[in-house]
């Protein structure tokens, strides 16, 4: 039986949630956010990635400038040294859903293995249409789960 590679994605956790206060004189009122707010507005630079693809900017940042993708890179290349062949795993729930899809791709284009399969829960969308069907030709064997009263994987809205 192959091995197996399995990576999970968890990203640091955020600072905690302050609540939106409803008082008029509050020191820091509550705006809600507009939907120009939520972007779409990165582009992802894969070979053959269309040039209307767009990702959400913040899980580029949140992937790409920070440590995660080189150590991540670093740890998937001593794993698949050791098990040539295996079958890999990315799997994710929530925000580390997002950043799951965006490490399949820094996969596919760094080591292109074999047998690459994501697995989500509950993550947001990543980018619009067309990063959609480039991560499916990319990597067909992907799955999304999502539950109907869920908010976070109908975000960012579609635009």
């Amino acid at each position: 039986m192959p091995s197996k590679l399995l990576a999970a994605m968890q990203p640091p956790l955020p600072p905690p949630h302050t609540p939106p206060h409803t008082h008029t004189n509050a020191p820091f009122p509550y705006t809600p956010p507009s939907r120009a707010a939520w972007r779409t507005d990165a582009t992802y630079p894969m070979p053959g990635a269309p040039s209307s693809l767009r990702i959400h900017s913040g899980f580029h940042v949140l992937w790409n400038s920070s440590s995660m993708a080189p150590t991540f890179a670093a740890a998937y290349a001593r794993l698949a040294a050791a098990h040539p062949g295996g079958a890999t795993y990315v799997v994710g729930h929530s925000m580390g859903g997002a950043l799951a899809h965006l490490c399949a791709l820094d996969l596919r284009a760094a080591y292109d293995p074999q047998d690459l399969r994501v697995v989500t829960f509950g993550s947001p969308r990543v980018g619009n249409a067309a990063f959609a069907e480039f991560f499916a030709d990319v990597v067909p064997g992907s799955w999304r789960f999502t539950h109907g009263r869920d908010i976070v994987p109908s975000l960012p809205p579609t635009l």
